[in-house]
């Protein structure tokens, strides 16, 4: 074997090694019905399911934020309208994901003024942290 290919080699299990193709899995939260932290750490946010009941509307933010509803917005102002008695699904997906660093802070308001809305409308968030 020449010189060149041994050091290809070893140059490409070396990278292989440190984990630089370490599958990271993605992770959903539970169910959310109202605004909260889905995760306190950097990683990856890659959609959105959500689903209303009925003619409950809402809209929905992310932000890059471990505790409150501030900072970089990675979602904005997601307007979440229902024209069907039945339950109504959407997803949203981003490819690649959007990379945040200080957290991802899920944030639900009802537009309609009726405090039952937040129950009636439920999201899961998709992502995956660095650690």
């Amino acid at each position: 074997m020449n010189m060149k290919k041994t050091i290809a080699i070893l140059l490409t299990l070396t990278f292989l090694a440190t984990g630089a193709f370490a599958f990271k899995a993605m992770r959903n939260s539970v169910k959310l019905t109202a605004s909260a932290v889905v995760s306190a750490v950097p990683g990856y946010f890659h959609g959105i399911l959500f689903s209303s009941d009925s003619n409950y509307d809402g809209v929905i933010n992310v932000y890059d934020n471990a505790t409150t509803a501030n900072g970089r917005r990675l979602m904005v102002g997601l307007n979440i309208k229902s024209t069907s008695t039945t339950d109504r699904e959407r997803a949203i997906s981003f490819d690649p994901p959007v990379p945040y660093f200080n957290g991802l802070y899920y944030e639900l308001t009802a537009t309609n003024g009726d405090s039952a809305v937040p129950t009636k409308l439920n999201a899961m968030v998709y992502y995956n942290t660095e650690k």
